[in-house]
């Protein structure tokens, strides 16, 4: 039909068919566009507080694709699905450290922690409407409609977490994830495993389990010795932005006392996903944790599956040695707990959030600082290969705050045989430091950002249609000012 659609236009002797097609052509395509800016028009006067923020979201430019090649283990490139599952799994979720098992036998806990029985309170507060589930698990039943469900049945809620709860079990069928492959911005090499993170979208009844667990192990964190105090990151009431202003506290400080401060940057290789599960129940151990605590750990880091879903396919169920699931209400604070045993009492001063940690040393000499960081950070290593804690070299960063500028020499060097350049500017919790502290990086960073986030803004709304003052009033809060004002 094309064909003959095709000739019959481009036969000179049909020329009145020619305009007629041509004619019916556009009315057909002026109709469709005036169809979608209609329906455009409708979708964004008929708002509400949560219809503003899906348009914004319409406003940045996305595009589907698909995974390219990707490199495998052998350097040799993946082209179907299964083989790309492989390239994934093997750079994404290696094998974590090894560590050996402890003994259970004659373990009994401390009884200076409260563990008490599930409570009411607890059940309604981890089955809220406040919590929005957005992608249901494996299992397709979303927070939605757990929460409708609880205000059904809430005594047969309490009493199956109740007993999971106290006999510290976490049931197979909530082990099981589905890993969304994610392309990350601004990497180069689309085909390496590194430039993708893999979200993993858990079982809703099993967060609720997790969520009340974390929240007792929050509360732990404050009211007792269960996490070094320079542990920031994954703590009630604080954020990147402490951790942060608290270096910058020091340096400011330090600069008024005429002394120079050097920050050796570290990021832990792997974090979550490098957690080894026996080390991590040694700690535990040794702190004299609850019994049913332990039990439940051990039941929530065994026999986790795992299955991968990108290009619409989605992989079949497998095993995955990782150690602590990336998307858990729990990951933060066991991690915390995995890294405690990090910080001794060293000669400078630590700064630590979630996996990004700082060393930071004054005195009145370079050479000075980069001896103490030397040594101070061969114990951290020492320390890491004692706790089954690797550290990621290729993210390891140097910078010394003073106003005048200095030639890259002195590099430090590592425990690991790695040396360490000095850097003008480095970007720590999504903040850009530079020697001289002014944050002029940082501040046109954040304007660049701000600035892209008001023009798309702008193409919600004219002098005719769009969005309501309020409306547009709220997203400028949110979406802008938000975005401009991160770290000041």
């Amino acid at each position: 039909m094309l064909r003959a659609q095709r000739q019959a236009i481009s036969n000179p002797t049909c020329g009145e068919l020619k305009r007629c097609f041509l004619d019916k052509k556009n009315t057909y395509l002026s109709e469709v566009k005036k169809a979608k800016k209609d329906h455009w028009n409708l979708f964004l006067e008929n708002e509400s507080p949560t219809s503003i923020y899906r348009a914004m979201a319409y406003t940045k430019d996305s595009k589907v694709e698909r995974i390219p090649q990707i490199r495998g283990r052998n350097r040799s490139l993946q082209s179907i699905f299964e083989g790309k599952c492989t390239a994934f799994r093997e750079t994404l979720f290696p094998p974590p450290p090894h560590a050996p098992p402890s003994d259970w036998e004659d373990y009994s806990p401390l009884p200076s922690w409260e563990w008490p029985i599930l409570t009411r309170e607890e059940i309604e507060e981890a089955c809220s409407a406040e919590i929005k589930g957005k992608t249901p698990g494996p299992d397709a039943i979303s927070q939605e409609i757990i929460i409708k469900a609880y205000q059904a049945i809430p005594d047969l809620f309490l009493k199956v977490y109740s007993a999971l709860f106290t006999t510290g079990y976490h049931p197979r069928s909530w082990r099981q994830a589905t890993g969304a492959i994610l392309k990350k911005k601004g990497k180069e090499d689309q085909s390496a495993p590194k430039s993708y993170r893999v979200i993993s979208l858990l079982n809703c009844l099993g967060k609720v389990s997790e969520r009340i667990i974390a929240r007792r192990l929050g509360s732990l964190a404050e009211a007792s010795h269960l996490l070094h105090p320079t542990q920031i990151g994954g703590r009630r009431q604080k954020s990147a932005i402490d951790a942060a202003l608290a270096l910058t506290t020091l340096i400011e400080e330090q600069r008024n006392s005429k002394r120079v401060t050097t920050a050796l940057f570290l990021d832990i290789k792997g974090a979550f996903d490098h957690v080894a599960k026996n080390q991590l129940l040694a700690i535990m151990k040794n702190l004299g944790l609850p019994t049913n605590l332990l039990s439940w750990t051990w039941s929530f880091l065994n026999e986790r599956k795992l299955r991968l879903a990108f290009d619409g396919q989605v992989q079949h169920f497998s095993e995955v040695e990782t150690g602590i699931p990336q998307g858990s209400p729990t990951s933060p604070i066991l991690f915390l707990i995995y890294i405690r045993d990090l910080f001794p009492n060293l000669a400078t001063r630590l700064f630590s959030y979630i996996d990004d940690i700082a060393l930071a040393v004054s005195s009145t000499s370079i050479k000075k600082n980069i001896r103490i960081l030397e040594r101070e950070a061969a114990k951290i290593f020492s320390l890491g290969e004692r706790n089954a804690v690797e550290f990621d070299p290729g993210k390891t960063e140097l910078v010394h705050f003073l106003r005048r500028y200095l030639r890259p020499r002195d590099p430090l060097r590592l425990l690991n045989g790695a040396t360490i350049q000095l850097k003008e500017v480095v970007k720590w919790l999504g903040i850009w430091f530079d020697r001289k502290l002014d944050f002029k990086v940082h501040i046109s960073t954040r304007v660049n950002q701000a600035r892209s986030a008001f023009l798309r803004l702008s193409r919600l709304v004219n002098t005719e249609r769009g969005l309501s003052p309020r409306a547009i009033r709220q997203l400028y809060i949110a979406c802008v000012v938000s975005v401009g004002d991160y770290g000041a």
